[in-house]
């Protein structure tokens, strides 16, 4: 792994490299469906001109946030061990990121009725191995999962994540992962449709902009 790149770039060895955004503030779509394609969808049109919206911990912990995936005190927690740790930090972002890559891979591996690359399933088990830490707790009525494991640890702040990404797949739900048909859009969401027949990850911009160049084309011949 080679980290941040003086190019203005972020690469991966042998997953992907992205451009960073130039706007450094991440805005997040939650089209998904669920928190695990949600996060996977962090990069905008990643087929055309990918845009990484992750660039450093914190925007991890504000997707986490604004997914509810982390409250209010633990997301609190994590921010200052983090500024007490920059370098800890920046080791569990890689980390992230390289397992988003790997989660990308296996679910649209799937999407597109493909075995999942044995490399991205191992990365989903030894990530599952450290998430699987977490321990149920009875709040009232209500049931959570509360981080069992070393409180120093940065990347516990994703293992819903995984969490969510390995029920997702033993359930019926891996059935229903599609790929957005938007040109270039790349994004992947749970189609929860009755027929199953969801073509887009939302109607804005993806499926609006189909019928436009249909209607364009139509009209032009």
């Amino acid at each position: 792994m080679s980290g941040e790149a003086n190019t203005g770039e972020i690469t991966y060895d042998g997953v992907t490299r992205y451009s960073l955004s130039a706007n450094p503030q991440p805005v997040f779509d939650f089209a998904g469906g669920t928190a695990a394609l949600d996060f996977v969808n962090t990069v905008l049109w990643r087929t055309s001109a990918p845009r990484e919206n992750l660039h450093d911990y914190s925007d991890i912990l504000r997707f986490c946030r604004s997914a509810r995936l982390v409250s209010d005190s633990d997301a609190s927690q994590l921010k200052l061990d983090a500024r007490r740790n920059p370098e800890s930090a920046r080791r569990a972002f890689r980390k992230i990121i390289k397992l988003r890559e790997r989660l990308y891979s296996l679910f649209l591996a799937v999407a597109r009725g493909r075995r999942p690359a044995a490399a991205d399933m191992e990365a989903l088990n030894r990530a599952l191995g450290s998430a699987l830490h977490n321990r149920l707790v009875a709040s009232g009525r209500a049931f959570t999962w509360r981080w069992g494991g070393s409180a120093k640890d940065l990347e516990r702040v994703v293992w819903p994540i995984v969490l969510e990404s390995g029920e997702l797949l033993v359930s019926d739900g891996g059935s229903r992962i599609k790929v957005c048909r938007g040109d270039g859009c790349g994004f992947l969401f749970l189609d929860k449709s009755k027929n199953q027949s969801r073509r887009w990850c939302a109607m804005q911009p993806c499926g609006n902009r189909v019928k436009v160049r249909r209607y364009q084309s139509r009209h032009t011949n």
